[in-house]
């Protein structure tokens, strides 16, 4: 849209200066390229670029029509190429005009660029803010700082003439596109000051007015086979938190948290049973479920007694999808200390396999350690695990099935546990690198490793299909 947009306005006005700001490098050169693949366009340069009704001659240069390596320029066109002094590269773009001006018609810049000394009459900020480049209010200030560049090198509004009576206004002209990602972002700030600013301001998600109910804005494009491919694709990738923001343009805040406390049901300690080994026999709502169990560990970083918390979590799943934690801990122990205390509870539930996350600070030695210590009538098979994708789009897009705000499932813990983890929980911020986290890692990681409760198949019985076996050369009758 801003590609069409920009090549209107100088179809319209060639004398136009656009300063296009994009979020990096590649961004704007794309933006360019783009540009520069519709102006060159034999097609388009006959009927629309060099016919205009409303401005005789060309607007396209010749030294941008063909290939520089593929040619030879005459006497002509090398003086009009000179005589013009046009700009034709991966950072600007100069078409042909009326008016004697220095900048060029398309001038790229990005955030890490300074833009003094510049006069220009558009400003586009397209995509300045990203999921990345403003997840912290320190980070996002430089954005804050590069929009109010631009603006100084704005022109004041000045009347430009096209043709005979035909001229329009130029200058003192910004356009900003893009997501709020965060409540501190800039676009977050253009959305509840654009008033005070002068903007005026427009916002559309995939959904008609907001609601998933109401059908897609762009039906020919959304769909909800082609939103669920894409939101698993995001998800994996970015988190829930991207998704929300990008396609449903819900601010990540508190209010809009992606996990929520309020989803984990707590039921008392006493109404779990262990009745087999990794098996335990739970009462919900006065029905008795059987839940195979496993082990899940997340060690402090260091293996001193000051360290973090570890945080151990055993559960299942139940039969209906939901998760049901039946035991852990979260406290700060040393690596002797910690291994006592997780084969305690395994011993105590009879578990038969558990889970150690081995990220690259601590690699495989609390797994080397737990295979060491390991008391000689322990059942319990240790594993190590090791994390495949950021942490925090991990956390989001394995429990925000069960935690999130239209997840159908939910997760049950003992009392002994929950507190601890519905604190994580109200505290977790995603957006950030540090969190106190430990149960809320050792769940995930949890999840991911326990297998669900769906029924197999029993294998085909060819014997119960034929009458007769051939035992001398083999097959059915």
């Amino acid at each position: 849209m801003v590609v069409l947009y920009v090549l209107w306005r100088i179809y319209r006005n060639p004398n136009i200066r656009v300063l296009y700001n994009g979020c990096d490098k590649d961004l704007t050169r794309s933006f360019l390229k783009e540009i520069s693949q519709y102006f060159l366009d034999g097609r388009l340069q006959k009927e629309v670029w060099n016919s205009r009704p409303h401005i005789p001659g060309v607007l396209v240069p010749k030294v941008a029509a063909e290939d520089r390596r593929g040619r030879m320029y005459d006497k002509d066109e090398v003086a009009q190429i000179v005589a013009l002094k046009v700009e034709w590269n991966n950072q600007r773009i100069q078409v042909i005009r009326n008016e004697i001006l220095k900048e060029p018609t398309i001038d790229t810049t990005s955030v890490k660029v300074s833009d003094t000394g510049q006069h220009v009459d558009l400003v586009i900020n397209d995509d300045l803010v990203t999921f990345d480049n403003s997840d912290r209010p320190d980070k996002a200030k430089r954005i804050f700082t590069k929009a109010a560049d631009t603006v100084n090198v704005l022109d004041p509004p000045r009347e430009s003439f096209i043709c005979d009576g035909f001229s329009e206004m130029l200058g003192r002209e910004v356009i900003t596109t893009g997501t709020p990602y965060y409540k501190w972002d800039y676009n977050v700030a253009l959305r509840e000051n654009h008033e005070k600013l002068g903007y005026i301001y427009f916002e559309r998600s995939i959904y008609v007015n907001g609601r998933r109910s109401d059908g897609y804005t762009c039906p020919s494009r959304f769909n909800d086979q082609v939103c669920e491919e894409m939101k698993a694709e995001i998800v994996q990738a970015r988190g829930m938190k991207a998704w929300l923001a990008q396609m449903e343009l819900k601010i990540i805040d508190d209010e809009n948290a992606v996990l929520k406390s309020d989803k984990i049901t707590k039921i008392p300690a006493s109404a779990v049973k262990l009745v087999a080994t990794s098996v335990v026999e739970v009462k919900i709502e006065g029905e008795l479920y059987e839940v195979r169990i496993q082990a899940a560990l997340d060690p402090a970083s260091s293996e001193s007694a000051t360290a973090n918390h570890s945080g151990m979590v055993i559960g299942g799943y139940l039969p209906d999808g939901d998760f049901i934690i039946v035991g852990g801990f979260k406290k700060k122990l040393t690596a002797f200390k910690l291994v006592q205390e997780c084969y305690k509870w395994w011993n105590n539930f009879n578990v038969g396999k558990a889970t150690i996350e081995t990220p690259p600070s601590t690699g495989n030695t609390y797994v080397e350690l737990f295979h060491r210590f390991r008391p000689d009538r322990s059942r319990t098979i240790v594993q190590g695990v090791k994390p495949v994708i950021n942490k925090n789009a991990r956390i989001e897009a394995t429990l925000e099935p069960f935690l999130g705000e239209a997840s159908l499932n939910r997760i049950y813990c003992v009392d002994t546990v929950y507190d601890d983890l519905a604190t994580e929980i109200d505290g977790l911020d995603l957006t950030n690198e540090v969190n106190d986290d430990d149960l809320v890692d050792a769940l995930e990681q949890l999840v991911s490793a326990t297998p669900s409760r769906h029924k197999k198949r029993k294998p085909k019985s060819y014997m119960n299909e034929y009458s007769e076996i051939n035992r001398q050369y083999g097959g059915f009758y």
